[in-house]
């Protein structure tokens, strides 16, 4: 597998995201978290929710392994929200992937998002945790409707959030297929149809990641815009 990471500011004085991509046993690891909670606890809340993958072994169920790797980052968060009032609102999306054996393992929480590439199609593999995602998933709202509706910044679960249950899955990657996690700053300005259109333009992770967020901010992102992107070899 190769993997690469990019992001960017955009508008915002700070960028509060975090991207990780390196190898790790037999496998890589991949996550992206995006942070919230003012200038005083987004960029911290996200820099914890890395900070409790540093020590990541899938062990025999990696996507529970990932699961409580979050967890422990939700417990880190609470903490230091708790010993620091002014920190009292922060928390982050965490969406992490571990890939080996031609599969690739997830948790996640919040509404950064996992999609795969494969064939020219692009399908995203994680549920937001906003309100306009649980109404998808209720089958009230289509995703187009989602992508616009008024509340689609309201999260119902994330990492340093009252309630947090991740979510988890797996998934078979074929060779040539590409793995694409995001911040909500990537995917909101360039949509599926865009993310797609990127991605079958093919090329090295590198390129396609700084493609993809120099896109995204060019289309009128104003957020932090990150991606990792990862081909399977």
């Amino acid at each position: 597998m190769r993997a690469a990471t990019y992001s960017r500011k955009g508008l915002r004085d700070e960028n509060q995201d975090r991207a990780v991509a390196r190898a790790v046993e037999d496998g890589w690891l991949l996550a992206v978290a995006d942070g919230m909670g003012g200038e005083a606890g987004g960029g911290l809340a996200a820099e914890l929710a890395v900070a409790a993958l540093e020590d990541f072994s899938p062990g025999p169920d990696a996507p529970a392994a990932l699961a409580e790797a979050i967890r422990r980052a939700d417990r880190d968060i609470h903490a230091r929200a708790e010993a620091d009032p002014s920190l009292t609102r922060m928390g982050t999306t965490l969406t992490a992937a571990w890939v080996a054996g031609g599969t690739v393992h997830w948790a996640h929480a919040g509404d950064s998002r996992l999609y795969i590439f494969s064939q020219g199609n692009l399908r995203q593999l994680t549920r937001d945790h906003n309100y306009a995602g649980e109404l998808v998933a209720a089958g009230e709202l289509s995703k187009a409707e989602a992508e616009h509706h008024p509340m689609r910044n309201v999260l119902e679960q994330c990492v340093g959030c009252p309630a947090m249950e991740p979510e988890t899955g797996s998934e078979a990657v074929n060779s040539g297929g590409v793995l694409l996690l995001c911040s909500d700053g990537l995917s909101a300005p360039l949509g599926d149809e865009g993310l797609a259109r990127e991605l079958a333009q093919g090329g090295q992770p590198e390129d396609l990641a700084r493609a993809l967020v120099d896109k995204a901010l060019a289309a009128g992102g104003t957020d932090n815009a990150t991606v990792v992107v990862a081909v399977a070899e």
